[in-house]
């Protein structure tokens, strides 16, 4: 029997718990760092920082003065832990078998569970309805059908994901990605025509050379 494994993420944990209990924090910039200094570095940021330019890493001070604009939030641990203690208690009735990751974050096995709850994308999709309605929490659910063979698929999805969401590693986020691409095949056709340019400039000197000597002759 293939494992039916999913992957599921809420984007800017933190961020979505703050908000959560303060509603002014909606649809504007917000990142999580300590607030006691303003040297304090920015642990995440919501998709409207990243918008802004902010991104984990950054100075609180300088994000300030790269966007006027910013709430900061300190982290809070507690909230994050007992949370995702919310998250897995609500999962466990769909997946009785599930690993976590970290807080937001867990890999759930719906192997076996069709003939329960239907096939794994419905199930995934309700959960994530279930979610929102009951926590105001977005997530994000990747499918795979071997977990063997897409372990670390999943695990390559839940870094992009999260670049994506304003957290991660610094990688490269999907519209950058996007970009870079773009800005290699221009590079290619740029050099291709520099390369083309460069033969039709030999070419013509080599032609020319011939005539130049003809006039010096006579």
């Amino acid at each position: 029997m293939d494992r039916q494994i999913a992957c599921l993420h809420i984007p800017s944990f933190g961020i979505t718990l703050a908000r959560t209990e303060n509603a002014a924090l909606r649809n504007r910039p917000v990142a999580v760092a300590p607030v006691h200094t303003p040297r304090a570095l920015i642990r995440e940021v919501s998709v409207e920082a990243s918008g802004a330019g902010l991104q984990p890493g950054m100075s609180v001070e300088l994000a300030r003065l790269i966007c006027p604009d910013l709430r900061v939030v300190p982290p809070d641990s507690s909230r994050m832990e007992a949370a995702h203690r919310e998250l897995q208690q609500r999962v466990r009735s769909f997946a009785p078998v599930w690993e976590s990751i970290r807080p937001g974050a867990l890999f759930l096995d719906f192997t076996g569970t069709s003939r329960l709850f239907g096939p794994p994308i419905d199930t995934a999709a309700r959960i994530g309805r279930e979610l929102t309605r009951q926590h105001e929490w977005r997530s994000m659910i990747g499918l795979a059908n071997e977990f063997d063979c897409s372990y670390w698929s999943i695990r390559s999805w839940l870094r992009q994901a999260e670049r994506d969401g304003g957290q991660g590693d610094g990688g490269l986020t999907s519209p950058e990605r996007k970009e870079l691409t773009r800005l290699r095949r221009e590079n290619r056709r740029l050099k291709m025509e520099r390369d083309i340019l460069a033969k039709a400039a030999a070419w013509f000197a080599q032609e020319s050379t011939p005539n130049s000597t003809s006039s010096s002759d006579s």
